[in-house]
């Protein structure tokens, strides 16, 4: 495996399969007093990616490895974004099984957008595109997220619907709402990731996983979001529709994340 420090390399091979065909996977994490929270679920699903993309390594504990480098490295960043590509080859689609995996690893400092405030939502004009193949891991190749932001530049955040109107998540988070005292989260069965910030609050707390619709969001007492960079993040605004300043169970959870050792 070839290990490559994007805060002072610039460059990779222009024969790299994640340029080439986005042939890879990656992971955004926070960096906290020289720590990555959950990262073994990070790696968990690095590993899922490995399988799934039939890379050739048994495992991804030499990316962990890597990982610990790199923060005793950069202890005072705040973000750390893992790419795994299967590395150089000849040119096509085929795989050899002679390609050797380059890991890149870039760190630094957030941007007051990451700081803790009640975000502003819009519904995306595009679809969430099926999974098809591949299981809803961190695969490279994110046109599709990149294209929404440019639908919707002044709002946070784009809640994202499959073709059948059913809520996914949101543009670059998950997404749960609180009806009636409960909290809920959209099903992912055909479209979206299963973010590992989900995954903790669902382990964590009460939350019934169903089928979830904008109009559920508009409904809702309280609306927040989730992912690994910025942990629990509370909703203000949903398609133009106000929420509450009131959000105990939205609290409940930050706190809970809090107490877990996780930065709000």
């Amino acid at each position: 495996m070839q290990v490559i420090d994007g805060n002072r390399e610039s460059s990779v091979s222009v024969a790299d399969r994640g340029l080439q065909y986005g042939d890879g996977c990656f992971e955004t994490m926070r960096i906290h007093e020289g720590k990555v929270p959950l990262l073994d679920r990070h790696i968990a699903r690095l590993e899922r990616s490995i399988d799934t993309l039939a890379f050739p390594m048994n495992d991804a504990q030499p990316i962990a490895a890597a990982i610990a480098a790199h923060v005793a490295s950069y202890p005072a960043d705040d973000w750390l974004k893992v790419v795994l590509t299967r590395g150089s080859g000849a040119r096509g689609y085929r795989v050899t099984g002679n390609e050797t995996p380059v890991i890149i690893l870039t760190s630094g400092t957030h941007s007051p957008r990451m700081e803790n405030a009640r975000m502003t939502l819009a519904l995306s004009a595009g679809i969430a595109a099926d999974n098809g193949q591949l299981p809803p891991l961190k695969t490279l190749g994110r046109l599709a997220e990149v294209m929404r932001t440019t639908m919707h530049p002044s709002t946070d955040e784009q809640l994202v619907c499959d073709r059948s109107g059913a809520l996914v998540c949101g543009n670059m988070s998950n997404v749960f709402l609180v009806i009636e005292g409960v909290t809920r989260t959209p099903r992912l069965e055909h479209s979206g990731i299963a973010g590992v910030m989900r995954e903790w609050v669902i382990e964590h707390h009460p939350v019934q996983v169903q089928r979830l619709t904008v109009e559920d969001a508009l409904l809702a007492d309280e609306v927040f979001l989730t992912n690994a960079l910025r942990g629990i993040m509370p909703v203000g605004e949903v398609c133009g529709t106000r929420k509450g300043e009131h959000s105990p169970m939205t609290q409940r959870v930050q706190q809970s994340l809090r107490d877990s050792g996780f930065p709000q």
